[in-house]
Order: C-alpha cells, then structure tokens, then sequence
C-alpha cells in the first residue's frame, strides 16, 4: 500500500512537466528539421559539400540531449518506488520537479526504514525455517533430544547461509535471462548481484522494466537471504568473541 500510495504521488507529481519536455523536444526537432533542409538547399544549389550540413546537423542534436529513461507512467513510478525503498537506486528513472524530489526525500525517510524492519524481519523467519528444518533432520536421525540444547540461539551454519544465497541468486539470473534475452547469463548474474547488494551501477539496466516490477518480489527475497546472511554472521562473530572472552578470563586467573 505504501508503494503504490507513493507511485501515485511521484507520477503526479512527475508527469505533466515530463509531457511538457517531451512537448519541447518534439518542438526542436520540427524546427531543426526543416532549418536542415533548407540548408541542404542552398548548399547543393551552390554546389557545397553537403558533408558540412550533416555536420552541423548532429552538433544540434548533441544540444538537445534527449534523457533516454523510463517514462513516468504508473508502472515507471512504481518501478521508481522500487529502487527508493531497495536503496538500489539505478539511475535510470529520477524525479525532474522540485516537487518530485522534495517528496523523494521525504518518502525515503519514512520508507527506507520501514522496508529495513521488514528485511530484517524475513531474514530471522528464514533462519528461523531452515534451523528448523535442521533441528527435525537432527531429531528423526539421533531419535533423542538433548533438552539443554533448546536454550541455544536458533542459527544455521555460515556454509549453509551462504550457498543459500549464491543458489538464489543463480537461479534468479536464470530468470532474469528468460525475458531480457540478449542478455548472456553472467550479464544477467552481474545485474542481480549488483541489486542485491544495493550498489546500483546503472550500467546494466532491464529493457522491459515492467516485468521487473511484476517479478520484483525476487529482489525483496533476495535481500532478505542477504539479511540473513548478515545476521548468521553476526551471531558467530558473537559467540567467537564471547568464547574468546571465556579463554582468556580463564587464562588469566
């Protein structure tokens, strides 16, 4: 609800002043246009190399630099939404308006730490599920339960987390490949990898970004492995500290 509350306003916000810029653009090129063919006249009536016309022709349309993006219709908004709340952020879609980018301040405020509590949330049930699942395998094959062990904390090995991780992305890159097709697979592997972790090159960009949106629950899966994975590591990191400590408590006394 929040994304599209937030797509509704950005593509308010953003689409008149857009169509106006596509209004001016379409305006020039009318105009250059016709400035160009009257100048290929006089040129060739006068028997001038016309090489120079198309020169000068070209040097306009390097002037005009026209945004090449995505347009500011709801699935672009929403598609901007997106990269805000992921903090991906590729580039290839931003606000034009004061207004547009006020409201993207302030939608980032509210939005980046909402969509953090829910990663984080995610990232515990999925430690959670597969720890599990671990717990079950251990009980059906030892057939006994050592009730002490109840009171650890509920963690995965780091092995474990991360072959989690690299199996979704793969497999996600695979998809990825399925409808941007001239893209290769370590293109495709690159583009997912530089989205989940939230880097956001702008290098490499989908060309039919509505089937990004319909399929951008991959992402959200994605960074939730990914906090996951980052709390896996944090808990060991903690109990090699707090084990270190017990050491070296003993040692000294």
């Amino acid at each position: 609800m929040y994304s599209l509350l937030g797509a509704v306003f950005f593509w308010w916000v953003e689409r008149e002043y857009e169509q106006e810029l596509i209004k001016q653009e379409k305006l020039f090129l009318d105009h250059l246009r016709n400035d160009t063919i009257s100048r290929l006249k006089r040129l060739l009536l006068k028997s001038i190399f016309y090489r120079k016309i198309l020169l000068w022709y070209e040097s306009q349309l390097i002037k005009l630099k026209m945004t090449k993006g995505l347009e500011w219709d709801m699935w672009g908004a929403l598609f901007y939404v997106g990269t805000i709340l992921t903090t991906i952020g590729y580039g290839n879609i931003a606000p034009r308006t004061s207004g547009g980018r006020a409201l993207s301040i302030v939608y980032a405020i509210f939005g980046i730490p909402l969509v953090l509590a829910i990663l984080s949330e995610f990232g515990r049930m999925f430690t959670t599920f597969v720890s599990n699942q671990r717990i079950a395998e251990t009980r059906k094959r030892q057939k006994l339960w050592d009730k002490r062990r109840r009171n650890y904390v509920r963690t995965i090995p780091i092995w474990l987390a991360l072959f989690i991780c690299i199996g979704w992305i793969c497999i996600c890159a695979g998809l990825f490949c399925l409808w941007e097709t001239h893209w290769s697979y370590f293109t495709s592997l690159y583009f997912f990898f530089i989205s989940l972790s939230t880097i956001g090159l702008g290098d490499v960009v989908p060309d039919h970004p509505h089937m990004l949106i319909l399929m951008f629950w991959l992402v959200i899966i994605g960074l939730s492995i990914v906090s996951m994975l980052i709390s896996v590591i944090q808990i060991k990191f903690e109990e090699w500290l707090y084990h270190l400590m017990i050491r070296m408590q003993v040692s000294f006394l």
